[in-house]
């Protein structure tokens, strides 16, 4: 089975928990816009018949502006649509449900970022969460991604 986590946004991530396998995708991105197309691709190799993904259900951000809150939208829409064309089965799920089982046994601190990078990094030790191996830091999208998987994989069993 597999188990697919999908962070939204122009940064945003797919991660695949499949038995003891995980992969992971960054958005393909022509300039600042997504490579739907190259999105498409991505969500081929899910298959239809034997995962559950989690889309993040993301909306308006307070006090963000109205082109971040618009990318956001499309975003979403973009990969629900392309849930749909692949007859991919998939759950929206707000960020503080995924994150609820992610963060659970940690003693609430900082940020929902920190606190959801610690659970991962607890529950995936061995998992690189860098973009790439240039990189020196975890990237937001990939350890989001992860922990959706994670929630998927625990709520969808």
């Amino acid at each position: 089975m597999m188990y697919v986590g999908i962070d939204v946004g122009k940064d945003g991530a797919m991660v695949i928990i499949e038995g003891d396998k995980i992969s992971k995708y960054k958005f393909p991105m022509i300039g600042t816009d997504y490579d739907i197309e190259a999105l498409s691709d991505l969500f081929s190799i899910i298959d239809p018949k034997d995962s559950h993904t989690v889309i993040e259900d993301v909306h308006a951000i307070g006090g963000g502006s109205a082109k971040a809150n618009w990318s956001f939208s499309r975003g979403k829409a973009i990969l629900e649509v392309l849930a749909i064309v692949h007859r991919i089965p998939f759950t929206m799920v707000k960020p503080k449900v995924w994150q609820k089982v992610v963060h659970e046994g940690i003693p609430k601190q900082g940020k929902a970022k920190d606190m959801t990078l610690m659970g991962v990094k607890r529950l995936f030790p061995d998992v690189d969460l860098r973009k790439n191996e240039r990189c020196r830091t975890p990237d937001d999208g990939i350890f989001d991604a992860l922990g959706m998987a994670y929630y998927c994989k625990v709520k969808f069993k």
